[in-house]
Parts: C-alpha cells; sequence; structure tokens
C-alpha cells in the first residue's frame, strides 16, 4: 500500500484595518496632497506605487462633493520614525502626483473670501485588481482603512510666527521659513484675494 501523500497546508488569511495621515505641499496652483501615510494594524511584507488605488471625496465650493481618483507615484515600507525599510512594516508611504484639477483639501469660499478647509475631505484606499499584500508570507483577504483622516500636515508648518511693530504703533504678523541652508537670497510673499489676512488666521489656511 502506498504511503499517504502530504499536502501542503494552505497558508492563514487574514483582514488588515488602519488609518491614514496627509501631508498638503505647496504648490503654483495652490495646495495638494502630495504624501499619505498609511498606518496597519498587521505588519506587510512589500509594497509597490501599483498596490493601492486612491480616492478622494472632496466638498466644493457649491457646497456638493465630487470625487476623484489620485496618482500614486511611488509606494514604500518605513518604520516609526518614517524611514524607508526593507522589513516588514506597519507603516506605508504613498506618494501622490500633485494636480491642478485635484487633490486640494481647500476651496474658495464665495461667503466668506477665504480659502476654506473642505468638509468632507477624506480618501479611501482600496488594493488594486490583481495586486496581493501579504502578512508573514500570509495573504490579507481585506485592507480597511477608516475614512477620516488622523491628522494632516503643511508645507506651512515649517514657518515660524513672527511679527514686526511699524513706527505708526501698527503690528504685522507675519510666517518666516529659513531653509537649512542658508541664502542670500530673500523672497516675499504677498497674500492675494482669499488667501490670508494674518498670519496665524490666513496663512494657516493654506
Amino acid at each position: 500500500m502506498p504511503a499517504p501523500q502530504l499536502l501542503p497546508l494552505p497558508k492563514k488569511t487574514s483582514a488588515a484595518i488602519g488609518s491614514y495621515a496627509y501631508h498638503i505641499g505647496g504648490y503654483d496652483w495652490g495646495g495638494r496632497v502630495d504624501e499619505v501615510t498609511l498606518t496597519l494594524d498587521s505588519p506587510i511584507d512589500s509594497v509597490s506605487k501599483d498596490t493601492f488605488q486612491v480616492k478622494e471625496t472632496v466638498e466644493t465650493d457649491d457646497e456638493k462633493t465630487k470625487e476623484n481618483d489620485l496618482t500614486v507615484t511611488e509606494a514604500y515600507l518605513t518604520d516609526d520614525k518614517g524611514e524607508k525599510t526593507d522589513k516588514a512594516s506597519k507603516y506605508v508611504t504613498l506618494k501622490v502626483k500633485p494636480e491642478l484639477d485635484r487633490g486640494n483639501p481647500l476651496y474658495f469660499s464665495g461667503t466668506t473670501g477665504y480659502n476654506t478647509w473642505a468638509d468632507p475631505y477624506t480618501l479611501t484606499f482600496t488594493v488594486a485588481e490583481g495586486q496581493k499584500l501579504e502578512s508573514a508570507g500570509n495573504p490579507l483577504k481585506s485592507v480597511t482603512i477608516d475614512e477620516k483622516a488622523t491628522g494632516k500636515t503643511t508645507a506651512v508648518d515649517e514657518y515660524k510666527e513672527a511679527e514686526f511693530k511699524a513706527s505708526d504703533g501698527i503690528t504685522y504678523d507675519y510666517g518666516l521659513y529659513e531653509p537649512a541652508d542658508k541664502a542670500k537670497t530673500l523672497f516675499v510673499w504677498l497674500p492675494w484675494a482669499g488667501e490670508a489676512v494674518s498670519y496665524t488666521t490666513g496663512m494657516r489656511r493654506m
């Protein structure tokens, strides 16, 4: 009687859940989401720019919402300090292509005359067709990311708050950015309509 053949055990499948935060960079046409960080409850083995499809839902200036697909240009795993790693990790960084007609969590309000944070502004993430994620060699059958972001950072966060008191007694507040590599060139940005009335209430909107 032939010896019974041992069949390989099927790989375990599991589900992952997580959250996200995003960064808004400054561009010629305004602020755009250019980076997203996913935090999962299970480490994943690897990721590529084709792994996730990203869609935004954004409020528009007519109090309606619309959906747009965002383009991921790069994806990689990071450690808990945000540094790239070749090891399995719970942290995923997605670089997003800044585009003129999407990726903007701000809109110009005709009511207030200022740029206004869109509410809602949410991102959804799905594993693209034909792509797969594995954790410790086991396929993840689903990945669910909370729709509401846990946080956002902007290019303006790197500015220091400062003020200047003129000879007539008027105090002007402003934002000051000093690059790490000192330069002799000074750039002065004067905000246009709808942009800033003060550093605190204006530039922080950008």
